[in-house]
């Protein structure tokens, strides 16, 4: 499960499955590019990331 908690405390609890560790994915899989005209409002904070338990 991720917890993402906001600057006004609400929280969104996100739960996964049937996920794998360490799976191959292209390179390209997490790539974004805005579209022309969208407005982009600022860089999102630094993520911390754990490693999972087994």
């Amino acid at each position: 499960t991720m917890v993402f908690e906001d600057l006004l405390g609400d929280r969104t609890a996100i739960r996964f499955s049937d996920w794998r560790r360490n799976a191959k994915l292209p390179a390209d899989t997490f790539r974004f590019t805005p579209p022309p005209g969208a407005d982009v409002i600022g860089d999102a904070p630094t993520a911390e990331a754990y490693p999972l338990k087994n």
